[in-house]
């Protein structure tokens, strides 16, 4: 048995805490039983924590799966390291959703919204695309059937959908608008406070209900220092990229500019 309070011992999240447990069984799972097990789709800091323990773990081999190299969620398969990648079955199913969405255009939460009605946890869906006509999902393979005969409306409209192979993929193009921000300081409140035009104290309360996140991480502290092309996430926001530091004023502050996607 693996022993799974020492492997998670660096983990202060209970959440990530929590997720990372559960896949470590997964990973005793396949050394008991020398088969190939997935995990539900994680976003890019819980899968960065899940393969340093695994990458710790002799005998085990494991690749992630997402449809695209640059997903966003991914689902990561497990496996006993003599097995080879290429003779392991694909556990992700695309789907391209149609629909006549010309007089009730349909956002990704929509979509979300209408997949989480089935009953389905947001951990078995990856990257939802969404175009004007059509959107392409991502989806657990072991999930895809259930999705394919039950989903039947986006919103009020109805859909038809079809099941792909990833090569037919159509991704979106990035949508985002440049801001120049000036601040005091590098630290997370001052950050998103002038990113979303909150002031400090409700910034930091944001914080301190654990809304924020940066690059996937959970942040709860203020002072917390933003790096360069960090993704910034503030739950009831939106996203941004802190780009770069541009210079100083002659006061002090610091210029920097600011990718807010939209």
């Amino acid at each position: 048995m693996l022993d799974k309070e020492k492997l998670t011992s660096h983990i202060r999240d209970i959440e990530i805490k929590s997720v990372m447990i559960k896949n470590i069984s997964k990973v005793e799972g396949v050394l008991e039983n020398y088969d190939i097990r997935s995990t539900d789709f994680l976003d890019p800091f819980q899968r960065k924590i899940l393969i340093d323990i695994i990458r710790g773990i002799d005998g085990i081999s494991f690749h992630e799966e997402g449809g695209a190299s640059d997903a966003e969620r991914k689902l990561i398969q497990i496996y006993p390291d003599y097995f080879e990648k290429s003779d392991i079955e694909e556990s992700i199913q695309p789907l391209k959703v149609e629909g006549s969405f010309k007089f009730n255009s349909v956002s990704h939460r929509d979509y979300l919204g209408s997949l989480l009605g089935l009953g389905i946890t947001k951990e078995k869906i990856g990257d939802i695309y969404v175009h004007e006509d059509c959107a392409y999902i991502i989806a657990d393979k072991k999930i895809s059937e259930y999705i394919f005969f039950n989903l039947t409306k986006i919103s009020k409209e109805s859909v038809r959908l079809k099941k792909i192979n990833i090569s037919q993929i159509i991704k979106n193009e990035e949508k985002y608008k440049e801001k120049i921000v000036t601040i005091s300081s590098l630290r997370a409140d001052n950050i998103i406070a002038e990113i979303f035009n909150l002031s400090r104290a409700k910034a930091q309360n944001l914080i301190s209900s654990e809304r924020l996140k940066i690059d996937f991480e959970p942040i709860l502290s203020n002072s917390k220092e933003i790096k360069e092309g960090s993704l910034i996430s503030l739950r009831g926001y939106g996203r941004a990229i802190f780009l770069e530091v541009l210079n100083e004023t002659r006061k002090g502050k610091i210029r920097a500019k600011i990718k807010i996607i939209l």
